[in-house]
């Protein structure tokens, strides 16, 4: 079960999710409203903080690149190393949801502290897709049940002989962020306009980190395709 915790300060309200960072401290986000009436989400400066804590220098120019691109992806801002978008009360559900993926991919910049790492992995797996002729489309939109956009890295359309493959990429696949896709996919796969069921699949870049056994579990319970990202014959097999 997820439970998210709200605790009332002075002038604005703290959240705290039950996904969690790279030292396994529960993430937070801040909610403040603002004189012009919209709500303000952010993350207080925690994220960009704590990295620069963990030694990870992100004015190397293919980190700003990489945070540039995040930042894009989920319509935030960065200002004074503070994370946050503007937003109304219809769209909180939203936006703390934008928030807090785009949150969880900054800390996936961890996994550049490599000096030969050039691209996030994402678009490395997408690279490989469209030099080996997939036929998909990268970073597409979609709407869940729920009314929440989400961000899919990469989808191969159903044909005749295999349904519509939904693929997500991930660095460093923990329980924790294992849950963050089942939700992901749970949500959308009632939406999607075909015949048969949207097979799911994660991507995990096992260079540096195995996935956790538990994630592992999970997935398969959920009848989700976890793929090493060194195994090729299985990522071709995707087509």
């Amino acid at each position: 079960m997820i439970f998210i915790e709200y605790t009332n300060l002075d002038t604005y309200t703290e959240i705290t999710t039950p996904f969690v960072n790279h030292i396994n401290d529960r993430i937070r986000l801040y909610v403040e409203v603002l004189k012009s009436g919209k709500i303000r989400l952010s993350d207080d400066g925690n994220t960009i903080n704590e990295l620069e804590l963990y030694g990870l220098d992100l004015d190397v120019e293919t980190r700003k690149k990489m945070s540039s691109s995040i930042l894009r992806q989920f319509g935030l801002k960065l200002l004074d190393d503070i994370i946050y978008l503007d937003t109304d009360l219809d769209n909180f559900a939203k936006s703390k949801h934008k928030l807090l993926e785009g949150i969880i991919r900054f800390y996936d910049l961890i996994n550049t502290k490599r000096s030969n790492v050039i691209k996030l992995f994402t678009e490395e797996v997408q690279h490989y897709f469209y030099e080996h002729d997939f036929g998909g489309t990268p970073n597409v939109k979609l709407t869940g049940l729920s009314g929440i956009d989400y961000q899919v890295d990469y989808i191969i359309g159903e044909t005749k002989t295999k349904p519509e493959r939904l693929v997500q990429t991930v660095n460093h696949l923990t329980f924790d962020r294992f849950t963050t896709f089942d939700y992901i996919f749970k949500d959308l796969s009632p939406m999607r306009l075909t015949k048969a069921e949207p097979q799911k699949i994660i991507i995990v870049n096992d260079e540096n980190y195995p996935p956790q056994l538990k994630a592992i579990k999970g997935a398969r319970n959920e009848n989700i395709r976890v793929i090493a990202w060194s195994d090729k014959e299985q990522i071709q097999a995707i087509k």
